[in-house]
């Protein structure tokens, strides 16, 4: 009995790739679904310590008097901790995924396991410092409104910090899975982005933060579930986006002069089939 395998009714043609980025955007959740589920699981595994600390933090605020304000704000500082040390942590997983989503972004082949390992080797360093640094002006920020009892003034440094160096962070982490620089000069580069991409950038910086609006309910098993669920599906696709928004960027003011065989990688150019 033959053994029926499916296959394609035509040879492969390159001018059935996707021309621009949001199409293969398309392209790779029609086709590679189950790839960033599995990137998904992923993320939401190293969502566990954030998992952890939510219903402690919650205990804990249940457990202080509701006039106790010290024991109030110090607890929301330590959950403030573990938040930091959530993105540390997860700095070893979004070095592996983002090199998993450029390579199907680059339509190179991807072996999960591989794939992600060399992603953690090459991005990790940067990824790990910046998210230190990252951790550390937030914290302080943070610390600034405790000791200004939350104020007008105090909470000037919370907003700069996440108006500007939240979304420079983002894409640090974004240049690094393509490019091998010194972090100071991804660092610089993020406020260039930024500026030339100010309404992406702050949009889906915006849907990062979603799950900070869940701090009011009083529900944490299921504040938990919402966090692992949006860990699972919802940032795979926020960073599969924020990929779009910087490839293109990245071709228009860097990849076309400086590195042309990054440039539209992955994807098919009409202007080849002229020449």
């Amino acid at each position: 009995m033959k053994k029926l395998l499916k296959h394609s009714k035509n040879d492969f043609d390159v001018s059935t790739l996707p021309v621009t980025r949001g199409k293969q955007l398309v392209d790779i959740y029609k086709n590679r679904f189950p790839l960033l589920l599995l990137c998904g699981v992923c993320l939401a595994l190293f969502t566990i310590p954030i998992l952890i600390s939510v219903p402690m933090k919650d205990m804990a605020l249940v457990a202080c008097a509701k006039n106790d304000t010290k024991s109030i704000v110090f607890t929301y500082f330590i959950f403030q901790f573990c938040l930091v040390i959530y993105l540390i942590i997860n700095s070893v997983c979004i070095s592996g995924i983002t090199n998993i989503i450029r390579n199907l972004y680059y339509s190179e082949s991807v072996l999960f396991i591989d794939d992600f390992k060399k992603g953690v080797k090459q991005n990790f360093l940067n990824n790990f410092l910046a998210s230190l640094i990252f951790g550390s002006i937030y914290l302080i920020s943070f610390f600034v409104m405790m000791i200004t009892n939350f104020n007008a003034l105090g909470i000037i440094p919370m907003i700069i910090c996440i108006l500007l160096f939240f979304p420079a962070y983002i894409w640090v982490m974004l240049e690094n899975a393509i490019y091998k620089d010194k972090l100071g000069i991804l660092i610089r580069n993020s406020i260039f982005f930024i500026s030339k991409n100010i309404w992406k950038t702050y949009s889906l910086c915006a849907a990062m933060l979603l799950p900070l609006s869940l701090t009011f309910m009083s529900d944490f098993l299921i504040k938990d579930i919402i966090i692992f669920i949006y860990a699972c599906f919802a940032l795979p696709f926020i960073i599969m986006l924020f990929f779009v928004v910087s490839l293109n960027s990245f071709d228009k003011y860097i990849n076309e002069e400086n590195y042309k065989d990054h440039y539209k990688k992955g994807l098919y150019d009409p202007k080849k089939d002229l020449l």
